[in-house]
This record gives structure tokens, sequence and C-alpha cells, in this order.
């Protein structure tokens, strides 16, 4: 994965970080945990992403006949093997919200911190 050097992604990466020390998530799949902060924890509206061409994460080759790949994912193993952890993830509790635009137009009238 590709990071700029800015606010949010750090903002993203500092979630993460506390997502994984969560201790029910200790044993989980890292891309599973930042994978639950994209999708149920808001974080697809609290950053900008964009995707590197194919060739960068070819995870199996038969998805991308004649690519050559940059990085090549393929472990050869098939999901669910012993040694691989089958802990869900869950979200840690949040303890504090805080607009990163407090100025914009959608959060006027919004407290600043909550």
């Amino acid at each position: 994965m590709f990071f700029n050097n800015n606010e949010r992604a750090r903002n993203l990466l500092r979630a993460w970080a506390q997502a994984m020390a969560f201790p029910p998530n200790i044993h989980a799949p890292d891309d599973q945990v930042l994978d639950l902060l994209y999708s149920q924890g808001g974080w697809s509206r609290r950053a900008s992403y964009g995707w590197l061409p194919s060739s960068y994460m070819r995870t199996m080759p038969a998805y991308y006949r004649g690519v050559e790949p940059v990085i090549d994912h393929d472990h050869g193993n098939r999901p669910g093997l012993v040694k691989h952890s089958a802990v869900k993830p869950t979200m840690p509790p949040v303890e504090l919200w805080e607009l990163v635009e407090p100025d914009a137009e959608e959060n006027q009238g919004k407290p600043r911190r909550a």
C-alpha cells in the first residue's frame, strides 16, 4: 500500500494502528481490520483513495493473465488453511470525534468535538 504524507493519511494509519492494538483485534488479520475501518468506521468519507495499476498487486494469476506483476502476492495457498487467523475484527470504541473541516458548509452548527 502507498499512503500520502498528509494529515488524512496519517489519521487513517493512526486509526488502523489503534484498532490493531485494541485487545480483541491483536490476532485479527490486519487487512480485515483496515477493511472494517473503511466500511464500518466511516473512513471511506474521511480520506481520498486511488488505485494503483493491477500490476502492483496481483493476487491470483488467473485474474490477471498477461499482466507483468510489480508485486506478486500469490502465496499459492487456498483460503482457510490452518495457521491463518480465524479471529474476526471488531471496531474499538470511539472516545472522541473531531471535525476535520469545521468550517465546511455541511458542518455548520455541529460541535467541533463530540
